[in-house]
């Protein structure tokens, strides 16, 4: 159920509900407090603190709350275990994002690039997609130095991993 209202608030958070979205990550929250893993099915092994957290980072990205999604980022990486590469590039780039929504530009590249460098994440097209959105939110400052390096940076590892 924790996952199901995680979801819920994704989808009103991309909506733009505030309230709405607020309502389901509490209630998920809730729910996931209440969980006995041991008698989850199997395939909802990988539903840990680490990924509710991770989801409601993203909520309140979308919400463009960068504090909110700074802090929630910040605790989902730190939860993360490394073997979910892909899982840690996703919250890496949902930390990136949100550091630029603080107006953090500098950091959030910092970011940004740790999780390009862990070549594993962009072999999925879904966390190209998010490096994408990325590279279009820097673009204001094509200019500065930093984002030209992250910009050729990104080039050479997708070149590197087969993604161009």
């Amino acid at each position: 159920m924790a996952l199901f209202l995680a979801h819920e608030a994704r989808a009103l958070s991309t909506a733009q509900d505030y309230t709405g979205a607020v309502r389901a990550m509490n209630e998920a929250e809730k729910s996931f407090e209440r969980v006995d893993a041991a008698d989850d099915p199997k395939w909802l092994s990988y539903m840990d603190e680490a990924e509710l957290v991770g989801e409601f980072c993203h909520c309140f990205r979308d919400l463009k709350r960068g504090s909110e999604a700074v802090r929630l980022a910040e605790r989902a990486v730190a939860l993360t275990d490394p073997k979910y590469a892909r899982t840690l590039g996703f919250v890496r780039m949902v930390l990136a994002q949100s550091q630029l929504l603080n107006g953090d530009l500098e950091e959030a590249v910092a970011t940004a690039t740790q999780a390009v460098e862990a070549a594993e994440a962009l072999q999925s097209a879904r966390f190209q997609c998010y490096v994408e959105n990325f590279q279009r939110e820097i673009s204001p400052f094509a200019g500065i130095s930093i984002v030209r390096q992250f910009n050729e940076r990104v080039r050479q590892a997708m070149t590197s991993t087969g993604g161009e």
